[in-house]
């Protein structure tokens, strides 16, 4: 007796490693706040265990109960009932995804339907289909006066970021893991910084999504947001026109599902009111989820009389004051269109 509690104590302690071969694996998901009773009847109705009693008789005598870890297991019909118990005391199943900066919400789905989540690819379905009311926690969209109306409803929100999520996760589990984490990198002092420029936060991650699309150069984001808030305010409704390539692969990349190799002055021309050529002032929405650089440019731009910049086609971008300047500066790099 002396000899099992031990073993049962170092169990507890170091749990070991069982290794369960893929042919084998059976995937049990414990939810959040389960009780031995409910996990010992979870395990019965799946056929892994006969007696559910005596898993949670042997739990309690272990030392087991309330230690047990909510997510997806990997388990075998070959355990014993403790070593159940050691697999499910141990960390579950995650997979690690990151999301780099700039990516737009059906690469977001993309991500997530090549990697091993088990819903990832009807998140896209469960946005699209969801009420307003599926979003009320999240304060920053209802500043929107409700969730507009757009191709992508929560572009610009899915933040940025590398996240864990459980093998099992539900499209609502992954989508409000985003939702939250964009709630907890945006301070208060980012919307009062937004009224004080006269913009509403969804302003703001818009103007911020088609800088970070524009500017990879961190120090060029500051002066393409000086352009494109010089031009905003501008009392030329020409000048109002942000002019912006990444606008137009935006479009054809939600109607094509492809970026454009090279943009020609008849695609700039596209009916499609996201398109900032022919639009003045700023898109009707984001066109990608910002990182938190871009989303501090767009609320503190560099002061600056430039009105119009060029791509240098090595990533940074050459300023100009005028529009002969501007002229002058295409003729030198070219008109380096994004690609």
């Amino acid at each position: 007796s002396y000899s099992y509690v031990r073993r049962t104590q170092e169990n507890l302690k170091n749990p070991k490693e069982i290794v369960i071969p893929a042919s084998k694996r059976i995937y049990v998901n414990i939810p959040s706040g389960s009780s031995t009773r409910a996990i010992a009847e979870t395990l019965e109705k799946e056929g892994l265990i006969e007696y559910p009693q005596l898993f949670r008789i042997l739990s309690k005598i272990n030392g087991y109960d309330g230690l047990y870890k909510p997510g997806t297991h990997i388990v075998s019909e070959d355990l014993g009932y403790e070593e159940f118990m050691m697999v499910l005391i141990t960390d579950p199943e995650i997979v690690r995804l990151t999301f780099p900066e700039g990516l737009n919400s059906r690469q977001i789905y993309d991500v997530l339907s090549k990697s091993q989540l088990t819903r990832g690819k009807d998140v896209r379905a469960y946005i699209q289909e969801s009420a307003e009311g599926d979003f009320t926690d999240f304060a920053f969209l209802y500043g929107l006066h409700g969730l507009p109306e757009r191709r992508e409803p929560l572009e610009g929100y899915l933040f940025p970021d590398t996240y864990d999520f459980d093998l099992n996760a539900a499209p609502k589990a992954i989508v409000e893991t985003l939702l939250k984490n964009f709630g907890r990198k945006i301070p208060d002092e980012y919307y009062r910084r937004a009224q004080e420029l006269g913009m509403t936060m969804d302003d703001v991650i818009t103007l911020a999504s088609v800088i970070e699309r524009e500017a990879k150069d961190e120090a060029d984001r500051f002066l393409v947001s000086g352009v494109f808030h010089n031009r905003l305010a501008s009392g030329d409704e020409s000048m109002r026109r942000l002019q912006s390539c990444a606008t137009i692969q935006y479009i054809f990349y939600q109607r094509n599902g492809v970026m454009l190799k090279q943009i020609s002055d008849a695609d700039t021309r596209v009916v499609d009111p996201y398109n900032t050529y022919t639009h003045a002032g700023l898109p009707p929405g984001p066109i990608c989820n910002p990182g938190i650089s871009s989303i501090n440019a767009a609320l503190y731009p560099d002061t600056t009389e430039y009105m119009f910049f060029v791509a240098r086609g090595d990533g940074t971008h050459q300023f100009s004051r005028t529009y002969d300047e501007h002229l002058d500066a295409i003729e030198e790099y070219g008109l380096n269109l994004l690609p």
